[in-house]
């Protein structure tokens, strides 16, 4: 079986993830399939960390990303986005993905109701100045 086609990652580092949804996934063709049925609902911007090689990209950190990424780490520490980063991390590290995927406020349960629909084990959405835990 072939690995699903799925949407690049950001060159960027990643940073707070603004009026998102972020969701642990089982495998890629989990995602892939999630990605599908977004875009049926009129998503437009998700991209997936797959795995180890994903945890790196995540830089939980911020080595690879300078002084810059580690000062942004660090005060990343005193918000709720350092426990969602450190639990997506574990989450790729044992092989699972973590999609992410632009939503409102006011569709992020729908979002979250979708993603789970193709087995995520979690979902949060992070807005400006807030964070909320949409199951999983």
């Amino acid at each position: 079986m072939s690995a699903p086609d799925l949407p690049d990652v950001p060159a960027k580092f990643l940073v707070y993830p603004n009026h998102n949804v972020i969701a642990l996934l089982p495998t890629a063709d989990a995602a892939a399939a999630a990605i599908a049925d977004l875009s049926a609902a009129g998503y437009d911007e998700a991209f997936v960390l797959v795995g180890p090689e994903g945890a790196e990209q995540l830089d939980l950190d911020g080595h690879h990303h300078g002084l810059r990424g580690r000062v942004y780490r660090a005060l990343g520490h005193i918000g709720d986005e350092h426990e969602e980063l450190v639990r997506a991390a574990e989450h790729l590290r044992s092989g699972g993905v973590a999609l992410r995927v632009h939503s409102t406020e006011h569709r992020a349960r729908d979002t979250a109701r979708i993603l789970q629909d193709h087995g995520a084990v979690h979902a949060a959405y992070f807005g400006t100045f807030t964070f909320e835990s949409l199951g999983g």
